[in-house]
């Protein structure tokens, strides 16, 4: 009897339902962000992370790891601080 009187409610929700999953998962996503950039310890770091999440999307995740692994031995004997200065 209840599942009777429920129905128009749930005919009424059903075409809000994907708005609701997007903002969901925009949300997830903005904070799965904000968490993983707080776990990075310089900028180094957050660039690094921020091209893997870039490969992630685009290409998946064994060439995002790949990326990573290969931007962690390159960037890592470069000082970036006297990189970009001019003399």
């Amino acid at each position: 009897m209840i599942s009777v009187l429920l129905i128009p409610v749930v005919s009424f929700f059903r075409p809000l339902f994907p708005v609701g999953a997007s903002i969901t998962l925009v949300f997830q996503a903005f904070v799965c962000g904000r968490i993983g950039m707080e776990y990075c310890k310089n900028d180094r770091d957050k660039m690094i992370a921020s091209v893997m999440a870039a490969v992630l999307f685009v290409e998946g995740s064994a060439i995002a790891l790949v990326t990573g692994f290969l931007l962690n031995i390159l960037m890592s004997n470069i000082d970036l601080k006297n990189f970009f200065k001019k003399e």
